[in-house]
């Protein structure tokens, strides 16, 4: 189990449904959605906090994910898919790193710019449907944390699909 002693709030990714790939994120009551709507499709859209974000995928080997805010198709962030994990890049140039722990463990952390960890997902071996995820109460008020929440668990559905 990662060390998580600098984190506090306990949140988990749940499977929404039998049919296709969509989530809800709960803590002490549901929180936000992603949905992949198309079977075949890695674009996904998600809600939170009454805003909604789309995930368009480009590319093959160099995969980039631009996240964008509805209703106004404003930009918000972009994501490089490297390996296991990724970069993920605001607007404005605040960079988080996503870094899996190792091949075994099935844990992944965001980091901001300098080492902290900010969030934490961890996948149970047997549940590949659903995710733990924690961050500290100080993270809870920075605006940055949904997209922190949806990208990190994003990414992670690719990189158990893949294998």
């Amino acid at each position: 189990m990662p060390d998580n002693s600098n984190l506090s709030l306990y949140l988990r990714w749940e499977k929404s449904g039998s049919l296709g790939r969509s989530f809800i994120l709960r803590g002490n009551e549901d929180i936000a959605t992603l949905q992949f709507p198309r079977l075949l499709s890695d674009q996904a859209m998600g809600n939170i906090d009454g805003r909604s974000y789309h995930f368009n995928i480009k590319g093959i080997f160099r995969r980039t994910v631009t996240i964008i805010q509805d209703p106004f198709d404003h930009e918000v962030a972009t994501m490089k898919l490297i390996s296991r994990g990724g970069e993920l890049e605001f607007i404005d140039g605040r960079r988080f790193t996503l870094t899996e722990e190792s091949l075994f463990k099935r844990s992944w952390k965001f980091k901001d710019e300098y080492g902290k960890e900010l969030v934490s997902f961890n996948v149970p071996v047997f549940k590949s449907i659903a995710g733990e995820v924690r961050t500290s109460t100080q993270v809870m008020s920075e605006k940055m944390l949904p997209l922190l929440l949806f990208a990190g668990w994003y990414a992670i559905v690719l990189f158990l699909a893949s294998g």
